[in-house]
């Protein structure tokens, strides 16, 4: 479904919407924050920040891909197309986005996802969409984040209905008639 070149592409732009941490940062262990975040929101998205090749994005759009409309697959090569070449129409650099440091790739996603344009706006959160997934579908993140304990949490609560006997079920039913 994707050229090799068009592979290449999507790792590197795919990569720039959650950069992997830098291999001195240290890992933050499962339901662990990091002590230097400003604010707990902010080390709450650092435990889904990827370790470097942790996450297979290109794996997951293509997976996307054949599970979508030819119009949708039609997007994601438009999307990666108008990322790909985003360095020369945006930035009058001659490179592609495969070309270009992590550092210059990250503010080019970000200035695509605050384009004027509708169009380039909505194809770039597209593959958000593409990124997000893979980032949530990788095993290693979802342990970080703790992301399955707190929905068993959630289920285990919501699955805990008090039991009621019968005895008690009458008594309430004709306590409830005597008010009437």
């Amino acid at each position: 479904m994707l050229l090799a070149f068009e592979r290449r592409q999507a790792a590197a732009i795919l990569e720039a919407y959650a950069p992997p941490r830098a291999e001195s940062d240290g890992d933050v262990p499962a339901g662990k924050y990091d002590d230097d975040a400003k604010s707990s929101g902010e080390r709450k998205v650092r435990l889904l920040v990827p370790r470097p090749g942790e996450v297979d994005y290109v794996g997951t759009v293509l997976k996307m891909m054949a599970a979508s409309t030819a119009q949708a697959r039609l997007g994601i090569h438009l999307g990666l197309a108008i990322a790909t070449f985003a360095p020369l129409w945006l930035c009058g650099r001659f490179r592609t986005m495969a070309g270009l440091p992590m550092e210059e790739r990250t503010p080019i996603i970000s200035r695509l996802l605050k384009h004027k344009n509708f169009l380039v706006r909505e194809l770039m959160l597209l593959l958000k969409i593409g990124v997000s997934l893979g980032l949530i579908g990788t095993p290693s993140v979802r342990a970080r984040t703790q992301f399955a304990a707190a929905r068993e949490t959630r289920e285990k609560k919501l699955r805990s209905l008090p039991v009621v006997s019968s005895a008690e079920a009458s008594s309430s039913s004709a306590t409830a008639q005597e008010v009437a």
